[in-house]
């Protein structure tokens, strides 16, 4: 018996494993961004991507196993040829599935139709952004990813008020070593400079 184990007994604990509720999948490394601080080092140069085997194994997993979420990630997993094979395979076997988005993908050159996909397919998506702060976002990801960003937030906006299943969105905010602030405040913040009120001329 192992250490762990022992401890357990200790106790009188047992650890069983449960169910599966989430299958997350990094469907590869290729990004149209190339930031600091990314965990796989993602990147345009990037060509390590799921092979059309292993998203099938996948596929066929998630129809034998029927995970309620599946979270698709990578780089940036709408360049996978297989994204929109995996959201179908997953939709249909009743899962939930995430979309971990970096926006900027919405202005890319053949992916106008990402938001309506999203949106037909009733997609969560998590999209990720430094800070609401656009020299924050600069000096992190790059001149123009924040304007770029924005834009791609209203892409998915104008998909949720159109008769069609909703796309939610998360907003994750990281900043270099420290934690964020209070959730309310920077999403008050980023809305306001993101989606200013209209001036009426008062």
């Amino acid at each position: 018996m192992n250490a762990f184990d022992q401890k357990l007994g200790e106790h009188q604990l047992k650890l069983r494993r449960g169910r599966v509720e989430t299958l997350q999948v990094n469907v590869g490394r290729k990004c149209n961004q190339a930031c600091r601080h990314c965990h796989v080092d993602a990147g345009p140069w990037r060509t390590e991507m799921m092979s059309e085997e292993t998203a099938q194994r996948v596929a066929d997993w998630i129809q034998t196993h029927r995970p309620a979420v599946v979270d698709i990630t990578g780089g940036a997993p709408e360049l996978s040829v297989h994204f929109g094979f995996l959201v179908q395979i997953a939709r249909g076997a009743g899962s939930r599935v995430i979309d971990r988005n970096n926006l900027t993908i919405l202005e890319e050159p053949g992916f106008q139709d990402l938001p309506d996909f999203l949106a037909q397919h009733a997609i969560e998506v998590v999209a990720s952004l430094p800070c609401y702060l656009p020299d924050n976002v600069t000096k992190q990801r790059g001149a123009g990813v924040y304007e770029k960003s924005v834009r791609g937030l209203k892409k998915l906006k104008r998909g949720w008020l159109r008769p069609r299943p909703a796309v939610a969105f998360g907003l994750q905010s990281l900043w270099a070593r420290r934690f964020p602030g209070p959730q309310a405040e920077i999403g008050n913040g980023f809305i306001a400079r993101a989606f200013p009120a209209p001036n009426h001329g008062n």
